[in-house]
């Protein structure tokens, strides 16, 4: 089943898209050697609330697991592939690849849930992540970061009318491939 955007709906993921992406410019300026993982994720939940959101993350539970994700970023570091849980153990160190992936619902107008559930809002989602190198990165690591930004330019460059989701993966891959041996984490393809 698809479901076709309203303009007004667009409109509003265009504006929570700059309010997230502008909150991500902000932990962004957190990252540095020293700094606490769960530091910059209290900072990102305030910010979220601060701007009329509520994090999207926090408190999700998908069906099959009993604990719900306990934070508002993801937070992964170096080979954690993604869903890293920010602490206050896991602190960033010089040459560190840390990736802050962020989502939130706005605006958020708070809903009861029919099912005594977790309680819903009416806004929309948005989902952005980002990869900041910590201190000094290693020339592997720059190069790294190098394919991956080119690798999604490549998945955008394919992102117009009549492509799939599909086309764009595939031109990815291509890419990846081209530049020697970076390779796929196939169990979360789509991601």
């Amino acid at each position: 089943m698809s479901y076709i955007k309203t303009e007004a709906e667009i409109a509003l993921l265009s504006e929570g898209g700059k309010v997230i992406g502008g909150i991500l410019e902000t932990l962004a300026g957190l990252v540095r050697p020293g700094a606490s993982t769960a530091h910059i994720d209290t900072t990102a939940e305030r910010l979220i609330l601060e701007a009329g959101g509520t994090p999207a993350f926090k408190g999700y539970r998908p069906r099959g697991l009993k604990t719900p994700f306990p934070a508002t970023i993801c937070a992964s570091v170096n080979a954690e592939v993604v869903h890293g849980i920010p602490t206050k153990e896991k602190i960033l160190k010089d040459g560190d690849l840390f990736t802050i992936d962020i989502g939130m619902q706005y605006p958020y107008r708070k809903k009861e849930s029919k099912k005594g559930g977790r309680p819903s809002g009416d806004g929309l989602f948005t989902d952005t992540a980002l990869t900041v190198p910590v201190g000094r990165i290693s020339k592997e690591a720059r190069e790294l970061m190098r394919v991956t930004k080119e690798a999604l330019e490549a998945g955008i460059a394919v992102c117009r009318p009549g492509n799939t989701v599909a086309d764009i993966g595939k031109a990815i891959e291509q890419y990846v491939h081209s530049r020697g041996s970076y390779g796929i984490v196939r169990e979360l393809c789509g991601h």
